[in-house]
């Protein structure tokens, strides 16, 4: 009678497992993705293949290419203190990434022009004096 009892109360938890397997194994089968990844892909990896050659290029020219790179649009007038500054970049093979960043700081440094992100794919440029 003890020995009954134990085994039906193993069938249920069998019965629950089962379920469950089941159950995940439908998920897996409609939504095409498992519930519990043990082993993430890695990440998709930035080819280095953007090169600048820009001798005393003017700062708008320099804005145009930061736009084309990363889709954003710029929402203001470049600010008049910089209409006539230039930029020189020179670059080995870079990312998009690394491309982005560089025309950022490049910017900044040599023509006191600040990229603001905003929501929406939005930026706008500001001017910073240089202390």
């Amino acid at each position: 009678m003890i020995r009954q009892r134990v085994l039906a109360g193993r069938k249920g938890y069998f019965m629950k497992d089962f379920l469950m397997i089941l159950a995940a194994t439908v998920l897996v089968a409609l939504t095409g993705c498992a519930t519990n990844k043990t082993k993430s892909s890695p990440p998709m990896r930035e080819e280095a293949t953007i090169v600048y050659n820009f001798p005393a290029m003017p700062v708008r020219q320099i804005l145009d290419e930061y736009q084309k790179l990363t889709k954003l649009t710029i929402m203001n007038q470049l600010p008049s203190q910089c209409e006539m500054s230039t930029i020189n970049i020179q670059t080995k093979p870079l990312t998009p990434t690394e491309a982005r960043l560089l025309l950022e700081k490049e910017l900044k440094a040599q023509a006191g022009v600040v990229i603001k992100h905003h929501a929406a794919g939005q930026i706008t440029v500001v001017y910073e004096k240089s202390n």
